[in-house]
């Protein structure tokens, strides 16, 4: 571009130049001309000198001409050269550039990177001497044959050493030649793998024919345009066709089930239409016997280039056990849901998750919520939030240990309180671990309880009434009369009596008398001790802590953090009887030679703990045996609104704990 618009800026100032020359030279003559007006010498001859300057500089121009394009011609070659060298930079093959003695005149990088050397210590030399290495190769041929009959010549080669397959590509010109030669060591080996898919294809039919024929599911394949089917053995034994003969499908559409065969054949045509490549359905096929066999047929559809089937593959299962199984499920799960929507009580089953996935009717009822909302919701929203902690421990042991029950409340949409009892259960269901539960309306029970324990601890404090009036009566009266009758024997033994026999009776009585007296006032002690009223449940259980450590081997202490605590009646006897039974029981089964007794008070609380180091016992056999001793003992705490807790462990001892609250 840049030469073309010099040439033509340096053509127009010539004929400018030569314009001007020619207009020169016509006033020169007509200056010479005697009838014109310009006759002297000196205009012919100035006219005559700018005519040689001009033409002096037209040939100066004409020569910078064609110097400026020469130039500008070794420019655009050098450019045109450097392009070119960049192009065969970036292929990304080896491209080499031979003179007719065979020496490199240019290579690129790739090339280079061969010899091991630098471009530039390359060029120049012969290819012969820098590749030995091919003087018995057929590449050295080639090059040869393609130089002599001067035409592209092409070649595939294998490197042996290194494994390698090269194709090289020849073109010779009058100056030399230029090879083009790159690695084709991957389509080799895929045109060899292609070689060995079609062997293993080959293998894997005569395989296939030979599994379909083994297997027992009935395998076929239909040839849409010529409407042919060819199926294996256990195929044809369906149809009860001979193997020689041909089915079609036709035939094999007369063998459905008559309710199946119209859907069936709507589907595939509506998958067909679709153009879907797979095709999944069951259906009913008549058998040998004449029985219906319920088959899962897959199918794989064969399209051509404009998506029209050409052929449908398929594999007929016989699925009758598995239907039969699913018939046994879906009525076992009919039955399930029967039961469990007539259950008495509410039944629910949801995930780790909390994620409810099956409930009955009766938790709808109860609970006022939709079957939608309790699908969205979380099993925590059915509890008070005051029970919700505890709630929570039991649902995590239920899925740690399998199992668990608790009495808690349930609350309902519109804020009612409804007191139950709750089991859990541990299961496996669908694959996800769930837990499944069940809810027992216990209103009625808890009303009955209420009652019970009202009439429980009326009866406590009557017996305690009746104690006491018996422990007086015994202190007061029995004990006034056996001083009297004991003073009487007094005065009796102060007389004179000859007869040893007489004074030997009268001290004997005496002396049963003082111990009857010692009984007396132990029972009354007893039924209802003095200390208890006079100084404190504080002082009583240490006092009979004292009284058990005289009775006993046992070494019992008592430690407290008040001296005195202000607390009911009812409350320190209670405390006071469960202390007593807690004793009597280490006295009789724990075997125990120490035992501790801490008392802690604080403005809300009154706890007691009594631990010592006996036998121990499984606290799962207590619970089983539901001793009087231990329930007794429990209901007096329930009747407190109080705690009461037991842990044994075998051979190490047994600590009780008791925990009254101190508000009415």
């Amino acid at each position: 571009m840049k030469l073309r618009r010099v040439k033509k800026g340096i053509q127009l100032l010539i004929i400018l130049l030569i314009t001007f020359l020619i207009t020169i030279v016509i006033f020169s003559f007509r200056a010479s001309d005697k009838n014109t007006v310009l006759q002297n010498f000196d205009t012919v001859f100035l006219l005559r000198t700018v005519f040689l300057i001009t033409l002096v500089i037209l040939l100066f121009l004409t020569q910078k001409l064609y110097s400026l394009i020469d130039k500008i011609k070794k420019e655009e070659k050098l450019q045109i050269e450097a392009s070119l060298k960049e192009v065969y930079e970036r292929i990304d093959e080896f491209f080499i550039a031979l003179d007719n003695n065979w020496n490199f005149t240019y290579l690129n990088n790739k090339a280079a990177l061969q010899f091991r050397m630098k471009t530039e210590d390359i060029i120049g030399k012969s290819l012969w001497d820098l590749t030995p290495q091919v003087a018995n190769h057929p590449f050295r041929n080639l090059l040869i044959d393609a130089k002599s009959k001067n035409e592209k010549t092409t070649l595939e080669f294998h490197e042996t050493n290194s494994n390698r397959w090269f194709e090289t590509i020849v073109y010779p010109d009058k100056i030399g030649m230029t090879i083009y030669y790159k690695e084709v060591t991957e389509k080799k080996l895929s045109e060899n793998v292609i070689n060995l898919v079609n062997n293993e294809i080959k293998v894997l039919n005569e395989r296939f024919f030979q599994l379909s024929n083994a297997t027992n599911d009935a395998i076929w394949d239909w040839d849409i345009a010529t409407n042919d089917v060819w199926g294996n053995k256990a195929y044809l034994e369906l149809l009860k066709n001979n193997p020689n003969q041909l089915s079609n499908y036709e035939n094999f559409i007369s063998k459905v089930h008559p309710e199946d065969s119209k859907l069936l054949f709507d589907s595939f045509y509506k998958s067909i239409e679709n153009k879907e490549k797979t095709i999944k359905r069951e259906y009913r096929f008549l058998g040998t016997n004449g029985e219906w066999i319920h088959f899962l047929n897959r199918s794989f559809v064969v399209y051509d280039n404009k998506n029209n089937p050409l052929r449908v593959v398929g594999v007929m299962q016989d699925i009758s056990k598995e239907k039969k199984i699913q018939n046994d499920i879906l009525k076992e799960k009919y039955l399930s849901d029967t039961l469990i929507q007539n259950l008495p009580g509410i039944f629910y089953l949801f995930n780790t998750k909390g994620k409810y996935l099956r409930w009955n009717n009766n938790l709808e009822k109860i609970s006022g919520y939709s079957n939608e909302e309790i699908a969205e919701i979380n099993p925590m929203e059915f509890i008070p939030e005051s029970d919700r902690e505890q709630i929570l421990v039991k649902i995590q042991n239920v899925f740690e240990k399998g199992y668990d029950t608790i009495e808690g409340n349930l609350i309902t949409k519109n804020k009612k309180i409804v007191p139950f009892y709750f089991k859990g259960v541990a299961i496996d269901y669908e694959g996800e671990e769930c837990l499944m539960g069940v809810g027992l309306d216990i209103s009625e029970k808890t009303k009955f309880q209420k009652k019970l324990r009202e009439l429980t601890s009326q009866n406590e404090k009557n017996v305690e009434i009746i104690r006491t009036k018996i422990a007086r009566e015994i202190h007061d009266v029995l004990g006034q009369q056996l001083t009297g009758l004991k003073m009487n024997i007094s005065w009796l033994n102060k007389k004179d009596y000859k007869e040893e026999e007489i004074q030997n009776k009268l001290k004997d009585s005496i002396n049963l008398i003082d111990e009857i007296s010692k009984q007396v006032r132990s029972i009354a002690t007893e039924l209802r001790p003095g200390i208890l009223d006079d100084l404190g449940i504080i002082a009583a259980i240490e006092w009979q802590s004292e009284m058990f450590e005289k009775r006993s081997f046992l070494k019992a202490s008592v430690s407290s953090n008040v001296s005195f605590v202000s607390i009911s009646n009812e409350k320190g006897t209670a405390i006071f009887r469960v202390f007593q039974e807690c004793f009597n029981n280490i006295l009789k089964h724990a075997q125990a030679t120490k035992v501790n007794t801490e008392i802690l008070v604080n403005d809300y609380f009154f706890e007691l703990k009594i631990n010592d180091n006996g036998e121990g016992f499984n606290l799962k056999d207590i619970e089983h045996k539901k001793t009087l001793g231990i329930l007794g003992m429990q209901e007096r705490i329930d009747i407190l609104q109080g705690h009461f807790e037991i842990k044994s462990v075998p051979k190490i001892g047994t600590s009780v704990l008791i925990k009254i609250p101190l508000s009415n």
